[in-house]
C-alpha cells in the first residue's frame, strides 16, 4: 500500500505540472468528457460492440494499437503518459475535475502495456457509471464485473473480428502451428498471443478446450520493449486510476508477481 500511496504522489505531480504549464504552450484541457453508454447491467457482447464501434468511429484502422494514444489525446483529450512506476504496478487511470490522464510504466511488455491503455480508457468512459477500484490486479481474464466488462472492450479496439478474420482458420491448426500463429499475429497488432488466444475464444474461432490447451509457456511475452529502445519518460503511451477531488483519486493496475522487463 506504501508503494502505491508514493506511485500516486509522483504521478499527483506529473499531472499537476501538465496543467501549469500546457496553457503556456496552446494545449487547453477539453470542454466536454466523451462517454460509452454502459452499465454493470451491459452484457460482455455489448462491451465488445462499443470497442468495435470505437475502432470503426475513430479510424483506428486494422492495428489500432498504433493509433490509440494518439486518438485518446487528440480526439478525446485524454492525457497519456510514459512513466518510470514502481515495479508490480503496471498503470493507472486518473479523473480530475478538468482533466483525464492514462499513465503506464515504461518498461512493461508491449503487448502489456497497450491492453492496459485500452482497459483503462474504457475506465475513463464509463466513471460515473461504473466507478473502479482503487487498486486491480493486472490480468486479460477474470475480475469483478466492471474488470470483465472493461477486459472485453479493450480486446475488441485492439484486435477488431474483421483484421482477425483475415489470418484465415484457427480451429484446424495443430498446437505447434497454432502457437506459432498466435505469437506471430500478436507481433504484428501489438498485443500479447495470451490475450490474443482469448479474444479468438470469445469470437468462436478457438474453443476454450483448445485455447486452454496451450502452455501458457509457448505464448512469450512477444514485443517485449528492450531497453535501448524503450520510449523516454513522459512520451505518449499507456496506463493507471483517479478521480474526485483537485488534487484527484487513484486507481492502479498491479501486476502482481510477474516482474516488469528491464
Amino acid at each position: 500500500m506504501q508503494q502505491l500511496e508514493a506511485c500516486e504522489r509522483r504521478s499527483g505531480r506529473w499531472i499537476a505540472a501538465y496543467r501549469t504549464l500546457a496553457p503556456q504552450v496552446g494545449r487547453e484541457t477539453p470542454l466536454m468528457r466523451r462517454t460509452l453508454g454502459l452499465s454493470r447491467r451491459s452484457s460482455f457482447e455489448d462491451a465488445i460492440r462499443a470497442g468495435e464501434r470505437f475502432v470503426a468511429e475513430f479510424g483506428l484502422g486494422d492495428v489500432p494499437a498504433t493509433r490509440l494514444a494518439d486518438v485518446m489525446e487528440r480526439e478525446l483529450g485524454i492525457l497519456v503518459l510514459m512513466v518510470d512506476a514502481d515495479r508490480g504496478i503496471s498503470g493507472a487511470a486518473c479523473r480530475l475535475p478538468e482533466l483525464d490522464a492514462v499513465l503506464i510504466a515504461r518498461h512493461e511488455v508491449e503487448g502489456r502495456c497497450q491492453f492496459d491503455l485500452a482497459h483503462e480508457l474504457f475506465h475513463l468512459l464509463t466513471w460515473d457509471a461504473m466507478p473502479p477500484e482503487h487498486r486491480e490486479e493486472a490480468r486479460e481474464t477474470g475480475g469483478n464485473r466492471v474488470e470483465q466488462l472493461a477486459n472485453n472492450f479493450a480486446a475488441a479496439v485492439l484486435m477488431p473480428a474483421d483484421t482477425l478474420a483475415g489470418f484465415g482458420n484457427w480451429s484446424e491448426l495443430g498446437q505447434a502451428a497454432l502457437v506459432a500463429r498466435l505469437n506471430a499475429v500478436a507481433n504484428e497488432l501489438h498485443v500479447t498471443a495470451s490475450a490474443l488466444r482469448w479474444r479468438l475464444v470469445a469470437l468462436g474461432a478457438l474453443t476454450s478446450t483448445i485455447a486452454r490447451a496451450v502452455p501458457d509457456a509457448a505464448l512469450r511475452h512477444n514485443r517485449r520493449n528492450e531497453a535501448e529502445n524503450l520510449p523516454p519518460p513522459g512520451s505518449r503511451g499507456r496506463s493507471w486510476r483517479f478521480s474526485g477531488s483537485r488534487s484527484g483519486r487513484a486507481s492502479s493496475r498491479c501486476a502482481g508477481p510477474r516482474p516488469c522487463s528491464s
